[in-house]
């Protein structure tokens, strides 16, 4: 049970007003992994091709906000959390999502990462949410648990848009499996009108 406050009157001081939310939205972000999963699984030849490394890293981030969502639910779900550890966890997931979303924005050394282009206004929301998340910890440790109810806000903000950029994602993938099967038949016809020469 989470124990926030000394007030039995606030909505924010115990495990039962916040139950269902967490419940709701941790199988939300499994659900929508495992459709991700599905999909990109049937277009892995388009994903992994080296021209497409970029849609790559923008499935590896939009896995990254349904796995934050799925360990902040199991944590917000585990019995007996106190307000200090719980301020503390919010603040350690915040931080190391921040890391992990930073790095794939940036890209590595003569890559572009996934600041530049389309996306890049996305990307933007996932850190905002990350950062929530450090703010309600810090909230917490200090003694104010109605900060709490940022988490809605930021866990939207994640499911939605990854939910969003999943499916940019696929329609990405898509396209670029119709280029690569359009390629090979120009290849064969191209092979075709030569070898009849």
């Amino acid at each position: 049970m989470i124990v926030l406050a000394d007030s039995p009157a606030s909505p924010f001081a115990n495990a039962e007003a916040w139950h269902d939310f967490f419940l709701l939205a941790g199988t939300a972000a499994v659900t929508l992994v495992g459709l991700l999963f599905v999909a990109l699984s049937f277009n892995l030849d388009a994903l992994l091709h080296d021209s497409r490394q970029h849609l790559l890293r923008l499935a590896r981030s939009t896995l990254l906000s349904f796995v934050v969502v799925l360990v902040l639910s199991l944590a917000m779900l585990a019995p007996s959390v106190g307000s200090r550890p719980l301020g503390v966890q919010l603040i350690t997931l915040g931080i190391v999502a921040i890391v992990v979303s930073w790095r794939q924005l940036v890209g590595r050394s003569g890559d572009p990462g996934l600041l530049h282009g389309e996306m890049r206004t996305r990307r933007w929301f996932q850190l905002i949410a990350f950062l929530l998340f450090c703010g309600v910890g810090v909230a917490i440790l200090r003694g104010h648990p109605d900060f709490m109810l940022l988490l809605v806000g930021s866990v939207g903000m994640l499911l939605g848009n990854a939910t969003g950029v999943s499916w940019d994602l696929l329609v990405r993938v898509g396209k670029a499996k119709r280029e690569m099967e359009l390629e090979a038949l120009r290849q064969a016809a191209a092979g075709t009108k030569n070898a009849g020469a």
